[in-house]
């Protein structure tokens, strides 16, 4: 409702709806689900992406931007919902212990379209995507189904993982911008903050400053991890303090990773 009402348009003018989850999977889908609740027309276009971790959003983006593409008059309904609570074991392991300690529930939402209409509100520009999958890295980061439920494996070198990619990653996404002279220190981050550890070896080894990552730290100190819908509560968190008067740049670096290892990113830009 939130996304509907900063968005401004109309509710009926919803053609297509996405919907992310690996931990609130259920059949029929959550999208199902928001048709009804939000009262959707009943030809809406569905789509449910599952069990695809904290890295989501990401796909779930690139999916809505297709469908806003196809049509000017297409809206797409974006929604990422977690319910990761339910799924911590009783089991007496560090790796349980830091899932219990980080992972929380949430959900957010987003609403796309390739040309604004009358009443609607332009809040970001979503640009290209990258996306990496690290090679034989599927046992650092995974939930497997036990007897009691989903059990997380969480490696302690997921931090130094993920940031000895981070240079030729970043360089990929903004590849398309070298005429303009564009780099990561011009741009504000918005990074899936999957522990303090990844947010910190990131910030360090990119030489980022508290001002760039300022909207992840928040959420992180706010929210926790939230698996798919956090680096979208990093952006809300980031459209909140714009409206404040804070904005570092007009360009913004979106990323978000999860099992596989996968390395997902946007490149967005201020309305």
């Amino acid at each position: 409702q939130k996304a509907l009402s900063n968005w401004g348009g109309r509710v009926s003018d919803i053609t297509h709806v996405v919907s992310v989850s690996t931990t609130g999977t259920i059949i029929p889908g959550i999208e199902f689900e928001l048709v009804a609740k939000l009262g959707l027309n009943p030809t809406v276009q569905r789509v449910g992406a599952n069990m695809m971790g904290c890295f989501g959003a990401l796909p779930g983006l690139k999916t809505a931007v297709a469908f806003a593409n196809l049509s000017s008059s297409n809206r797409v309904l974006l929604v990422c919902t977690e319910i990761c609570t339910p799924h911590v074991e009783p089991d007496l392991d560090m790796k349980n212990y830091v899932g219990c300690a980080i992972f929380a529930d949430g959900s957010a939402a987003v609403v796309l379209g390739k040309e604004t209409q009358g009443g609607e509100t332009k809040q970001f520009g979503v640009h290209n995507f990258h996306s990496l999958c690290i090679a034989n890295s599927q046992d650092k980061l995974f939930w497997k189904l036990t007897n009691m439920g989903w059990k997380l494996g969480l490696a302690k070198d997921i931090p130094e993982l993920i940031h000895s990619h981070m240079d030729a990653f970043v360089s990929a996404l903004l590849k398309p911008y070298k005429k303009y002279n564009l780099t990561k220190k011009d741009c504000d981050w918005l990074i899936h903050p999957g522990g303090k550890n990844i947010v910190q070896a990131i910030a360090k080894h990119q030489a980022l400053t508290a001002d760039q990552l300022a909207a992840t730290w928040e959420t992180l100190r706010c929210q926790g991890n939230m698996s798919s819908c956090t680096v979208l509560f990093v952006l809300e968190k980031y459209r909140e303090m714009k409206a404040c008067g804070y904005q570092q740049s007009p360009w913004m670096v979106m990323t978000a990773f999860g099992p596989g290892m996968v390395m997902e990113a946007a490149m967005l830009s201020a309305a």
